[in-house]
């Protein structure tokens, strides 16, 4: 069954680990609340916060903080648990099947999203995520992603709410989750894996956050891979494999960090 918001973590807390996301696990080290009028002022606009708290090593199923902007225009951070739940689900599935990430080229067509992109997007602020690379693209190496210029990543999301029937709407919280949008890898990240998160423009960032804008083609072009230059891998220690670890040592670095590749 479909559990109450408040129960959700101790019921699902098996499937914590054995989900691995493309996108792999987010960094979100610093509270909005604390950086919002410096470094995230871009994001936040004097947002309400309600903000989970800050995190070195955010796993699917866990709480993220993410930005969405209401209809009157004002954004507020609020907790989503990350594995989105699509609204029809039925109450008694014992284990819903929960969608971690999104590809954006079959993002519109899904039903699972139908209408999100629409209506329901929004961005989770992260200072960088995990990645890790094998098979092909070499050695089995764990990276931390993060902008260059140190600046926190806007990364491109939906969500949706589920709300139990046999409850009236004034009485039950819903059930709110997100699914991350991933994209074909730009020069960097195609070194280590095949997919990368969204990450939205900040030019981008006023069209993509405003429920009111609905242009499917406007907001599909703007699902394309990060620019070359944005983002350096730093290679780090497997303990990032391990929801459980926490901590400033899981983004030490052990090597020189990856640069996207030039093109002659």
């Amino acid at each position: 069954m479909i559990p109450h918001p408040a129960r959700e973590k101790a019921l699902w807390r098996d499937r914590q680990a054995s989900h691995v996301a493309q996108c792999e696990r987010n960094v979100r080290k610093i509270r909005p609340a604390a950086t919002g009028q410096r470094d995230r002022g871009h994001l936040c606009r004097r947002a309400p916060v309600r903000d989970p708290g800050g995190h070195y090593n955010v796993a699917p199923t866990q709480r993220v903080a993410a930005v969405v902007e209401r209809p009157d225009r004002r954004r507020a951070v609020a907790p989503f648990i990350w594995g989105l739940v699509p609204s029809w689900t039925p109450k008694d599935k014992a284990a819903p099947t929960r969608l971690f990430n999104a590809r954006s080229e079959s993002v519109v067509e899904r039903p699972a999203f139908r209408g999100l992109l629409e209506r329901h997007r929004l961005v989770v602020p992260a200072d960088g995520f995990y990645e890790w690379r094998s098979g092909v693209h070499g050695p089995r190496q764990a990276f931390y992603i993060r902008r260059i210029d140190g600046r926190p990543l806007a990364l491109g999301g939906l969500w949706t709410t589920w709300r139990d029937p046999d409850v009236a709407r004034h009485v039950d919280e819903p059930l709110r989750t997100t699914t991350i949008l991933t994209t074909s890898p730009n020069g960097l990240m195609s070194q280590i894996h095949d997919r990368m998160p969204v990450v939205i423009a900040e030019g981008a960032l006023d069209a993509w956050l405003d429920p009111s804008f609905g242009d499917t083609a406007a907001l599909r072009s703007l699902l394309c891979p990060a620019p070359d230059d944005l983002l350096e891998a730093i290679p780090v220690g497997a303990e990032v494999g391990n929801a459980r670890n926490q901590g400033r040592e899981l983004i030490s670095p052990i090597g020189e960090p990856l640069v996207a590749v030039p093109l002659d």
